[in-house]
């Protein structure tokens, strides 16, 4: 898929999608709580779609909410009709075929629907920073208010097959422990660049509370063979946080107690939203500073109703397009949300933009663009929007944390400096520093690389550049946002 895009005044309301990253948790947590769970705005991502894909493979039922009258399920838990759940796997199989806006329509035919408003518990400290019913809004405003879900029928088994995990790199490392958990071997796989990435922090992490596991020279597939004996293990938190996310929420359910002493954990936000998830879903983790955690085996996640906070790494794009083109309010995003990625706030206000934030709703307008000096260390998926950010500071900035950009969807900081270059845009690389050069894009066509953040990079920097950008590949967006093309074409004035 090819996007041309172009220069324009940015102006507008539009709402945050919804977040990838707490959709996967609440879907694998629900899958484990034995009961009905209702998950309330999920999206559609292509990494939720191989979350919802895989728990089903594990035993889990999902479908969509509200049921249909009728629907098995609705007087009785646990029936369901072969052809019903049949037809679901089927249009799940499409789902991972398909890409852009066709891909897209899958989704939402099979994963989410309008309903009607139901009583959500709240608060930060139990739904993950949920707000309430929120309007789904048009970038105008309008718009008519609606709730779209899954029921999750929670239930674990060994998988028959290998189970894929698409290109999600959360699912692949939270699903390898949860497949800790039963006596015989399961195999995990997954596609694209996935298949690339190292998964040797999982082999480590996992054989260190006994389990055994395997990998391929250091890649997928990985095969998982338990049962999870529990006990204490050292983990390494350098490299990633997702392998700790996949053991906190698998520890539950080993026959021991688990006490893990973590070294040098980065991302610590994201295990906050781990251990938010799970004290959602009824499980207790004692955090002793983040260098050492335990969990009481014995508990066992409860069947809830959660609602889905707004993506706030998704909703950083139109926030810098807003700060680069004009005005912006992005609604749906809890402000005390403990998102890694609520950071961009700060770096827009370093930058000289106009910041305003309200309970759940950002706005951001055009300023007088300066030079900054940025850590990302701990939200490394922001140096995509920073980067289309800085191009249009006047000045050279900084960004911090380069070093966790080897290891994404593409090696972010190479595929950064290779296509900004193409838009006539400056970008160096020294050691854990990035240093980007202002003055404007100029326009150009470049490559996504298959990253759906440098697509969505590269399209909010066309919005202040000199002339069109063409962006190859620009689908990829589909893995996070797969709107976002339509939602910054109504910002577009």
């Amino acid at each position: 898929m090819k996007k041309r895009t172009g220069p324009s005044a940015i102006e507008g309301r539009i709402q945050a999608p919804p977040s990838k990253s707490y959709a996967q948790r609440a879907i694998a947590v629900a899958a484990m709580a034995e009961g009905r769970s209702v998950i309330l705005s999920p999206g559609d991502s292509d990494d939720v779609v191989a979350a919802v894909n895989v728990v089903r493979q594990l035993g889990a039922r999902v479908e969509k909410w509200p049921l249909k009258s009728g629907t098995p399920g609705c007087a009785d838990a646990g029936k369901v009709s072969a052809g019903k759940r049949g037809r679901a796997e089927e249009r799940g199989t499409e789902i991972d075929q398909g890409t852009g806006s066709e891909r897209n329509a899958e989704v939402m035919e099979d994963s989410s629907v309008a309903s009607g408003d139901r009583g959500v518990e709240q608060g930060s400290s139990v739904a993950g920073g949920g707000q309430g019913v929120v309007e789904r809004r048009s970038a105008s405003g309008t718009g008519q208010g609606v709730d779209e879900g899954l029921v999750v029928w929670g239930s674990l088994q060994r998988p028959d097959g290998v189970l894929d995990c698409g290109e999600a790199g959360l699912s692949v490392r939270m699903f390898s422990a949860v497949a800790s958990l039963f006596d015989s071997p399961v195999t995990l796989t997954g596609r694209g660049s996935l298949l690339k990435r190292p998964m040797v922090v999982i082999e480590e992490s996992l054989r260190a509370l006994g389990v055994e596991c395997t990998t391929v020279n250091g890649c997928l597939p990985v095969t998982v063979r338990g049962p999870l004996p529990g006990g204490k293990a050292v983990i390494d938190g350098s490299f990633s946080s997702q392998v700790l996310t996949g053991i906190l929420i698998a520890s539950p359910y080993a026959a021991s107690d688990v006490t893990l002493q973590v070294k040098d954990l980065k991302s610590r936000p994201y295990i906050d939203m781990t251990l938010r998830v799970m004290a959602a879903f009824g499980v207790e983790v004692g955090n002793r500073g983040y260098s050492e955690f335990l969990i009481r085996h014995g508990q066992r996640y409860l069947p809830r109703e959660y609602r889905v906070e707004g993506d706030w790494s998704g909703a950083a794009f139109l926030l810098v397009a807003g700060a680069t083109g004009g005005s912006v309010t992005v609604e749906n995003l809890d402000t005390a949300s403990p998102q890694a990625d609520r950071a961009i706030v700060d770096a827009l206000g370093m930058a000289g933009a106009n910041v305003a934030c309200g309970a759940s709703e950002v706005t951001v307008s055009r300023g007088n663009l300066k030079a900054f000096e940025f850590d990302a260390t701990d939200c490394p998926d922001l140096f995509p929007p920073l980067v289309s950010l800085a191009a249009c500071c006047e000045g050279t900035t900084s960004i911090r944390g380069a070093g966790r950009l080897l290891h994404k969807e593409s090696n972010r900081a190479a595929t950064l400096s290779r296509e900004f270059a193409k838009l006539g845009v400056e970008v160096e690389v020294t050691g854990d520093i990035m240093r980007i050069k202002g003055g404007g894009c100029i326009g150009g066509t470049v490559e996504s690389h298959g990253d759906h953040r440098i697509a969505m990079a590269c399209a909010v920097a066309a919005v202040a550049a000199k002339g069109e950008v063409m962006i190859e590949d620009a689908g990829a967006v589909a893995k996070s946002y797969p709107l976002f093309f339509e939602d910054l074409e109504r910002l577009r004035r």
